[in-house]
């Protein structure tokens, strides 16, 4: 009797994708209106900030017509969104990260999603579909809409319909930066950064949502803010230590950047990826004590 037990114990606690996507559409049902709800402030976010920057840029349609003419399917609006999109793809990574264990705010919550019949892996799994895989859908989807939008209604109400496109995808996912093949690996370099500080973003306050499950956003922003100050107060004094009075930033420039090679993008990405998985194993073994804790 004991042995069967035992033994349906660990095939329970095996992964299982049929239970993990049966969860993943049992959290939908339960928390479907709020992830709604987010995606639809990030397209107001979006519409807001966009349009605002139609308006400032009107200029550059009544007199630019002539380097628009020289550069056919080219429009200034592009430069704009992609500052926007790098901007509120850093905003929005902390944000989705400290949702992730947005369910264990509160006791009876967690007990909640503890006692459902899934596995912490299937649970984290379901969290990491909508949280990451799923914010990220959602910001580009956002982001493409409102670019069409903004098309339509400047086809409707200006004079400028010729001169205005919408964005190519594959710019907007490299945030304009691929104008020319100039620099090309430094610029991939710095592409693999923005994406790989999103994750390590949303790992670092996932990890603050499972510790500080109040208020997570918020303990988890002046934590940093706090650990900041202290590094730059450590790297000051280290500067003076080793360095004397000379700028750090001559020192710097002294050093010298070094030369970008393909392998440094590709150790770059897999460090940023490491980094953040050990965040999020961090965040899960923290997840698993607290299941442990509530079965006793």
């Amino acid at each position: 009797m004991n042995n069967n037990t035992h033994t349906a114990g660990r095939m329970a606690d095996h992964f299982s994708l049929k239970r993990m996507m049966a969860y993943l559409r049992f959290y939908y049902r339960m928390e479907g209106r709020t992830l709604l709800y987010a995606v639809g402030t990030i397209f107001t976010i979006i519409a807001v900030i966009i349009f605002i920057s139609v308006i400032t840029h009107l200029s550059v349609y009544r007199y630019g017509y002539e380097q628009l003419r020289q550069m056919p399917g080219f429009d200034p609006m592009w430069s704009a969104e992609c500052n926007c999109a790098m901007f509120l793809l850093l905003l929005l990574a902390p944000v989705a990260g400290s949702m992730i264990y947005g369910r264990f705010s509160t006791k009876s919550s967690r007990i909640e999603v503890l006692t459902i019949p899934a596995t912490g892996t299937e649970k984290l799994a379901s969290w990491m579909i909508i949280y990451i895989a799923g914010a990220f859908v959602a910001w580009f989807v956002c982001l493409m809409c409102v670019d069409i939008l903004r098309v339509l209604l400047m086809h409707i109400l200006t004079p400028y319909g010729s001169q205005v496109h919408v964005i190519n995808p594959s710019r907007l996912l490299t945030f304009n930066e691929f104008v020319s093949t100039e620099g090309a690996l430094r610029t991939t370099k710095w592409i693999v950064d923005i994406y790989g500080i999103a994750l390590f973003l949303e790992a670092l306050f996932a990890v603050g949502s499972i510790y500080l499950p109040r208020y997570s956003f918020v303990k988890t922003s002046c934590a940093l803010m706090l650990l900041n100050s202290v590094i730059a107060l450590l790297l000051i004094a280290g500067q003076h230590l080793f360095f004397g009075n000379s700028p750090v930033m001559s020192t710097l420039h002294e050093l010298g950047p070094g030369e970008m090679t393909f392998s440094r993008i590709v150790w770059s990405g897999i460090i940023w990826v490491v980094v953040a998985g050990l965040l999020y194993w961090l965040s899960y073994a923290r997840m698993k004590q607290t299941e442990v804790a509530l079965k006793w």
